[in-house]
């Protein structure tokens, strides 16, 4: 499918309480339309996760920098969930497989910089959904759900704890807060398709987890780094270009592109724990003679950067709140 690069005509900055520096643009070898499934980003890695055991993954350049392949345990494919890179250039990937006896399993394939397959962690009916490596690039924190024993395609009706932490080695070393901490509907662990889901930055450990029937009444909650819980925090109603987590702040996209003017508009907002709303902190404006969704999405954190994929994906640029 042919995607148009649209040339940025004019552009104009309003500043609201702090600057914003752009660091670096680059041109990506892979674009993306925001209809589909965004690829996930960790450490400026791009991982095109599908229905496959075969992710691609592309550097910060933009530019393909190795191939992940999911061996799964059993002969059926891995159905991979998310992935997640070290400071170290590990790769941690998430995926279910099936098992004859057991019915679907959870697991994590761990890979070197080079895309090899150095080891795996099976979780049994923990799904792990969301991955993140803690600040010593060796621990991995995963959100996810549990199965049922009986009812194996369903959650499990006893309660279980939707975090969990393991080592260097692959030993589980923690499990946190409780499945019936939250409301009844859906798995707060689930998967909502690519967004990131859990990220540690300076000492806290952050997630977004679905609170209630709808995938849009959504909860922040924060643990520190020894898995206890420091807070939880309904997220604003409104809908977000996707967010990022950095320097312990929470930060979130909205655009907006109005046709008949071609202008289009970029807020980055805060999260106020104090009130749960999303404060504007800066607000970019420029003439984009483009359609809606091709502008203003925000990937993830980059160390103490936050990325923006804009033309579809085929424009990255990092910035220094």
């Amino acid at each position: 499918m042919l995607i148009l690069r649209y040339a940025l005509i004019a552009t104009a900055f309003l500043d609201m309480a702090f600057a914003i520096e752009s660091v670096r643009t680059v041109n990506s070898a892979r674009p993306f339309a925001s209809s589909s499934r965004l690829p996930v980003m960790s450490q400026g890695h791009l991982f095109f996760i599908e229905q496959s055991p075969v992710i691609p993954v592309y550097a910060p350049s933009g530019q393909p920098a190795f191939t992940i392949e999911l061996k799964s345990p059993s002969r059926p494919a891995a159905i991979p969930a998310d992935a997640a890179m070290s400071g170290r250039g590990q790769t941690a990937v998430s995926f279910a497989y099936t098992d004859d006896t057991l019915g679907y399993q959870g697991a994590i394939a761990i890979f070197d910089n080079t895309g090899k397959q150095s080891s795996l962690i099976t979780t049994g009916r923990f799904m792990p959904m969301h991955l993140c490596f803690g600040a010593d690039s060796a621990t991995i924190w995963a959100a996810g759900w549990q199965r049922d024993a009986v009812k194996r395609d369903s959650e499990d009706e006893q309660d279980y704890m939707i975090v969990r932490r393991w080592n260097g080695q692959g030993e589980l070393t923690g499990s946190y807060v409780k499945r019936s901490s939250f409301p009844l509907g859906l798995s707060p662990g689930g998967g909502f398709g690519g967004r990131w889901g859990i990220r540690a930055a300076r000492g806290r450990v952050g997630m977004q987890l679905m609170s209630g029937e709808t995938s849009e009444r959504m909860v922040w909650l924060e643990l520190d780094d020894n898995g206890e819980e420091l807070g939880r925090w309904t997220l604003p109603a409104e809908h977000t270009d996707g967010m990022a987590f950095t320097g312990g702040q929470l930060y979130s996209v909205t655009s907006t592109w109005n046709r008949d003017t071609s202008k289009a508009v970029w807020m980055l907002n805060q999260l106020d724990r104090s009130t749960s709303k999303w404060n504007p902190v800066l607000t970019k404006e420029w003439i984009h003679p483009g359609v809606p969704g091709s502008f203003g999405i925000l990937m993830d954190a980059d160390d103490d950067k936050i990325v923006l994929a804009r033309e579809n994906g085929s424009i990255l640029e990092w910035m220094k709140p």
